[in-house]
């Protein structure tokens, strides 16, 4: 693990990344219900954290748009799961924070019901990016998420935020620190990044690391379809080809089935999680996990 979280991006994978965030970005939709959830299509990578840690601010950070998603001063804005078509060549997700007190416990149970149903059963998933404020570092309500995670067989991996309100010399001791806990969590990814929606600081790296992902799962699709893949700019917007064969999530222990085609697996077993009795994490734990 250590070689991982020593890894940098070189400066073309950096500019790469530059190109795709400034292509287009669109809203898709907003679901508030399980029913109301798009259709799979595109890999995902979804932003997930504690109300008011700035996830809708990183997005558009990461997008270079002040609009794109919808910020507030007031925690707990974001109140369903908004997704954002990059380029056709990813889907960006903003999830509903958890953590905060001022909700109702009836709203607090419908979004966490919510993320669950969507982080456990969303095949195109491939990665939740899980938002840390670097000036408090993991609180307890993300250890209880990042277990539930690692139960889900949900690959994650820790973003600080806010780390412009740190000192400069603070900010390795809060990736340290970030890094020693992902290692004691199986799906976590070992490698913690820190980030500043205000300044800019971190973002080039995070999105580097998007798209490095999400070049792997392309040429996962087309090698394990036995196809040639074509070279090609990483600014450029054209859809994926579509995935017939099973694709490995990551850090999972089995292939999860494609989103489409003749060869799809076995839909997942739907099962009603069992609700923690004062849980404050995003998801419910597994059915038998209190």
């Amino acid at each position: 693990m250590g070689d991982a979280a020593d890894e940098k991006r070189t400066p073309e994978e950096i500019e790469a990344a530059r190109k795709l965030f400034a292509g287009p970005c669109e809203f898709v939709s907003g679901a508030a219900s399980v029913a109301s959830l798009p259709g799979e299509s595109l890999p995902e990578v979804a932003f997930a954290g504690r109300s008011n840690v700035g996830k809708s601010s990183l997005v558009n950070a990461l997008t270079g748009r002040r609009t794109l998603a919808r910020v507030s001063s007031k925690p707990g804005h974001t109140r369903q799961i908004n997704f954002f078509d990059l380029a056709s060549r990813l889907m960006l997700v903003d999830l509903p924070g958890y953590g905060f007190a001022q909700v109702s416990r009836s709203m607090k149970e419908t979004w966490q019901d919510l993320a669950s149903a969507y982080l456990r059963g969303r095949t195109t998933l491939k990665r939740v990016c899980l938002l840390v404020d670097a000036r408090h570092g993991v609180k307890e309500a993300d250890r209880e998420t990042m277990k539930n995670l690692d139960a889900a067989a949900v690959s994650y991996q820790l973003v600080l935020t806010k780390a412009d309100q740190l000192r400069q010399a603070d900010i390795p001791r809060a990736i340290a620190a970030a890094e020693a806990v992902a290692r004691k969590h199986g799906a976590a990814h070992p490698r913690a990044l820190a980030t500043s929606s205000e300044t800019g600081f971190g973002i080039p790296e995070l999105r580097a690391e998007i798209v490095t992902l999400a070049k792997a799962l392309l040429v996962a699709v087309v090698v394990g379809a036995g196809l040639t893949l074509p070279p090609r700019d990483a600014g450029a917007s054209e859809p994926l080809p579509p995935s017939k064969p099973a694709v490995v999530f990551p850090l999972a222990d089995k292939p999860l089935p494609a989103p489409s085609g003749s060869e799809r697996g076995p839909e997942p077993q739907k099962r009603e999680p069992a609700r923690p009795p004062s849980g404050q994490g995003l998801m419910t734990p597994p059915a038998g996990r209190q």
